[in-house]
């Protein structure tokens, strides 16, 4: 039996089976949706951090299939997948892995040059075809807000989206502003494409004046609640469910997913993934 390390598999925490999960579960609802429509629509999945499609479960020698290849067995099958990974040699294992597919293209670099470059060539709402694109960063350092607003500015795509809450937690968001550094702020504006989050997650409200300094920290909702409005009037999206936690071993929120969409059709799908997966009422 294999062991962890003895060969290039990554070790996940056993809460990204909990992510995949949830993106099984709408991509499904999702293709159905789109293939019991009136008009035929040519639908495309697009994965922009595809990894090599396979992993293993940290501290076992258990192998799961990552989001790439759970989503070539969601049925309704997608017409065309789009990979793109960052990594060379990734990306060569997602190609032995999913094996001699016509329906699929493997793209080899960084999302958030592809995405923003090519979004409008991979899904054209006017050649009446429809996408579900899958944003699923480490941390928040990996994705660009204008790879968020390129999805946004394509009326043809719905997009799963996670917020690095833990990442964002540590790095910006802390009970101190102060102890933020330039080099945090910065992948935070980065991510957020703005510092208005500033506003929404301290406040001054009931607090003695002594100063500038003197502010208090909001709960985890505020920064949620302004990325959710930043993604309905900065992004264009029409419709925008709220967060879904995604929770490590000893309970702490690692990632709050989203799911974004331009069709009101996605209310059919968000609703129930709200109450399945327990959203965060903001």
């Amino acid at each position: 039996m294999a062991r962890p390390g003895d060969d290039d598999l990554d070790e996940i925490g056993v809460w990204s089976l909990k992510k995949h999960e949830m993106l099984e579960y709408y991509a499904t609802s999702y293709a159905r949706i789109v293939s019991s429509a009136k008009v035929r629509f040519t639908t495309v999945y697009i994965d922009a951090y595809a990894n090599q499609g396979k992993a293993r479960i940290r501290g076992t020698a258990q192998e799961v299939a990552g989001s790439a290849l759970r989503v070539l067995d969601v049925r309704p099958a997608f017409d065309r997948y789009i990979f793109i990974e960052l990594d060379a040699r990734r990306a060569d294992a997602l190609r032995k892995n999913v094996g001699e597919r016509s329906d699929v293209v493997i793209v080899t670099g960084d999302a958030n040059s592809i995405i923003p470059a090519r979004i409008d060539e991979f899904v054209s709402f006017n050649r009446f075809e429809r996408g579900l694109v899958f944003i699923d960063p480490h941390n928040m350092s990996e994705v660009r807000w204008n790879t968020i607003m390129a999805l946004g500015g394509n009326r043809a795509v719905d997009a799963v989206l996670f917020f690095p809450l833990m990442d964002a937690e540590r790095s910006v968001l802390r009970r101190d502003p102060s102890k933020a550094t330039p080099a945090m702020l910065d992948k935070m504006r980065a991510f957020c494409g703005s510092d208005d989050w500033r506003d929404a997650v301290y406040s001054r409200e009931g607090m003695l004046d002594f100063g500038d300094e003197i502010i208090a920290k909001q709960d985890a909702r505020a920064i949620l609640r302004w990325f959710r409005d930043r993604l309905l009037s900065a992004a264009g999206f029409s419709v925008v469910s709220n967060p879904v936690p995604v929770r490590n071993s000893t309970n702490n929120i690692l990632y709050e997913l989203f799911f974004a969409s331009h069709s009101d059709a996605a209310r059919r799908v968000i609703g129930p993934m709200e109450r399945r997966f327990v959203a965060e009422k903001l």
